[in-house]
């Protein structure tokens, strides 16, 4: 399948109970308020890293659609946000391989999910994150 792209319709970030947070909000095929949350642990443990919660989490919409570890690269930039998912990413949130979602960045809440992503990145589990 290929790359396909959406636009960014809302987007909101925040930091909670240990964990960073930013949530995507898009029309898709399937739904016209679709959801995407990006969810990274501000530290981990081993328990964590044995049960694989050390990476990113990512859910669309509700939990039956949701998985830790199914992005090989995130990019983050000025006005997109390049999802790369792997297999298991795929299947989970029923995206394809390359996903775009693109925004203004005069979208309200934008600059402060970029700051979000960024202190994400500097996270383990953001090592898959790259933030302008």
């Amino acid at each position: 399948m290929a790359s396909q792209e959406f636009k960014v319709l809302e987007i909101r970030s925040g930091e909670h109970e240990g964990i960073l947070w930013v949530s995507v909000g898009f029309a898709s095929d399937a739904k016209e308020d679709d959801l995407l949350h990006f969810v990274c642990a501000l530290s981990v443990d081993a328990q964590d890293r044995k049960l694989g919660h050390n990476s990113m989490y990512m859910e669309r919409s509700d939990q039956g659609l949701s998985c830790y570890s199914g992005a090989e690269k995130i990019v983050v930039s000025r006005n997109s946000i390049d999802l790369k998912l792997n297999v298991r990413g795929r299947k989970s949130l029923a995206l394809p391989k390359q996903v775009v979602f693109s925004a203004s960045n005069r979208l309200n809440g934008w600059a402060a999910a970029l700051k979000v992503f960024g202190r994400m990145a500097l996270q383990e589990c953001g090592r898959v994150l790259d933030a302008a």
